[in-house]
């Protein structure tokens, strides 16, 4: 948690030090995202200087498959799963230690859906193909790993060594 290694936890405002506009964004709003860096973008590309965005998201697993997250309250990362409120079941829960309320609420996929169907850019039947589609594909994957022969044991620790253009890191 930033607050325990920083005297100002909100990454944005340290951008004022240098005189660079910044903002905040909910970054579990997809159109928020979107319409923020759009307007970032066109100050830049206006020749207006740098632009700083922070965006708040929610990571529902560690940072690797290493990581178990042992340092995230169960009830914190389970509640968020439910798309409950955290904050409401960690006071349920006698826990202290939440981000803030406007980050934790709601399903986040679920209200771009239903704001891309207002907007005239999503219909039922397009949804529904595009489900489909996407469950194909996860199925086609499964299937392909399921179906491949387990690596060489030398073939698996060379690619421990090397980055994505095959440069030996060791």
């Amino acid at each position: 948690e930033i607050h325990r290694h920083s005297a100002l936890p909100e990454v944005y405002k340290r951008a004022c030090a240098y005189r660079i506009p910044a903002r905040r964004i909910d970054g579990m709003d997809v159109l928020a995202v979107y319409h923020a860096a759009h307007e970032a973008l066109a100050q830049v590309r206006a020749g207006n200087g740098p632009q700083l965005l922070e965006f708040e998201t929610y990571r529902f697993r560690g940072h690797s498959m290493a990581d178990s997250g042992n340092y995230r309250p169960r009830v914190e990362v389970q509640a968020y799963e439910r798309n409950e409120d955290p904050l409401d079941v960690a006071i349920a829960e006698a826990a202290m230690d939440y981000p803030a309320a406007a980050q934790l609420t709601g399903d986040h996929i679920g209200r771009f859906t239903e704001q891309l169907g207002e907007d005239g850019h999503l219909n039922a039947e397009a949804l529904e193909t595009m489900k489909a589609e996407v469950a194909a594909e996860v199925e086609a994957a499964v299937a392909f790993a399921e179906n491949s022969p387990e690596p060489a044991m030398e073939d698996a620790r060379a690619a421990l060594d090397c980055n994505r253009h095959g440069e030996v890191l060791l």
